[in-house]
C-alpha cells in the first residue's frame, strides 16, 4: 500500500523522513545505519529541493515497500527542472560547483532514479 506524506516547511523535512524510516522498519525489520543514513540524505536532499523551488513551497512523498525494495516519489506543483532527465545522466559536477552535487548523491545511493518530463516529479528505488 502506498502512504502519503505532505511537507510544508524544512522543519517539517525531518517529520516525514522519520515516518518513511519508521514505515519501512514495520515492513523490513531494523535498518542497518548505513541505509538508514542513506535514505534520509535521498529524501532531505529531494524535498529541500523541492521546497526550495516550488512556488507555493510544498512537497508531497509518497512511498512504498516493494519485494524489499522502498519505492519513492518526491513531487511539487513548482515550474520543475527542466534539466532533470540530462543532470541524471552526467558525471559528479566539480567539487566547488554550486549545483548538481545532491542529484549526485542520490544517483550513488539510490538503486534507480527517474524524473519526470517536467522536472518536478522524481522517483527513486532503494533496495534493502
Amino acid at each position: 500500500m502506498c502512504k502519503t506524506i505532505q511537507v510544508r516547511s524544512l522543519a517539517e523535512i525531518h517529520e516525514a523522513v522519520t515516518l518513511v524510516l519508521e514505515e519501512t522498519q514495520q515492513v523490513c525489520g531494523t535498518l542497518q545505519e548505513e541505509e538508514s543514513f542513506q535514505i534520509k540524505l535521498i529524501l532531505n536532499e529531494l524535498l529541500a529541493n523541492s521546497l526550495a523551488h516550488s512556488h507555493p513551497a510544498y512537497a508531497r512523498v509518497l512511498f512504498r515497500m516493494r519485494d524489499n525494495m522502498l519505492e519513492c516519489c518526491v513531487l511539487d506543483p513548482g515550474d520543475g527542472f527542466p534539466g532533470a532527465q540530462q543532470a541524471v545522466r552526467q558525471p559528479c559536477p566539480g567539487v566547488f560547483s554550486e549545483c548538481g552535487r545532491g542529484i549526485f548523491l542520490v544517483k550513488t545511493f539510490a538503486d534507480w532514479i527517474r524524473y519526470n518530463r517536467r522536472g518536478n516529479v522524481v522517483l527513486f528505488g532503494y533496495q534493502l
